[in-house]
């Protein structure tokens, strides 16, 4: 029923889909291809090594406006809580080198006393070191009694500088030590005169 032209199909399932092959059958004078292939046959190793397409990657989201503009209300309402409590924090700390100069004075003052008939009229006569207060606070040196004198005592006294940083702090615009009749007192005074001495001294 076959004669020697006679095709036929061999079907051949691959790893993707079923490929038809046709092979012929041989006659005594067919040429073999010399690459060991058949004629019309396909080759299914190349099919399979094939590379396959790679999905794409998603699309960046960006911020809205909206998201924008919340972002923009939290950081000025953490600001607007966060700001008041870091400047008072400030202010104490340079009150605070304030009242360890003003200590450091009256150390310095009864060591200048019992070598001398008063007490000393500056800080520098006394050795101590003010280099922390000259752009914060003005310090001053002066006697007590009518008129003052330095023989029975002094006040030492840190008034914040109205050009200086520290010149917003109202609650304590003086602060200073006062030794009369032997007796030390820490005072202070905010800016409208009023005595401030046991929220600034805390005593």
């Amino acid at each position: 029923f076959f004669n020697d032209t006679a095709t036929t199909e061999i079907y051949t399932l691959s790893l993707h889909d079923a490929l038809p092959i046709s092979r012929c059958a041989p006659t005594s004078g067919d040429q073999r291809p010399t690459d060991g292939h058949s004629p019309g046959s396909i080759d299914t190793q190349a099919a399979d090594n094939s590379p396959m397409p790679k999905p794409g990657h998603p699309a960046t989201r960006g911020f809205s406006l909206i998201e924008l503009m919340l972002v923009v209300v939290i950081a000025g309402i953490l600001a607007a809580v966060a700001y008041p409590s870091y400047t008072s924090h400030v202010q104490r700390g340079r009150r605070a080198d304030a009242m360890a100069v003003l200590t450091a004075i009256v150390q310095a003052q009864e060591r200048y006393r019992a070598n001398n008939s008063t007490y000393a009229a500056t800080a520098s006569a006394l050795g101590v070191d003010v280099s922390k207060l000259t752009q914060i606070y003005s310090l001053t040196l002066a006697g007590v009694g009518n008129p003052p004198s330095l023989t029975s005592g002094y006040v030492a006294t840190a008034a914040v500088l109205e050009s200086g940083v520290q010149r917003n702090d109202s609650t304590c615009a003086t602060i200073g030590v006062q030794l009369q009749g032997g007796v030390l007192q820490y005072v202070a005074t905010n800016s409208s005169n009023a005595d401030t001495r046991a929220a600034c001294w805390g005593r």
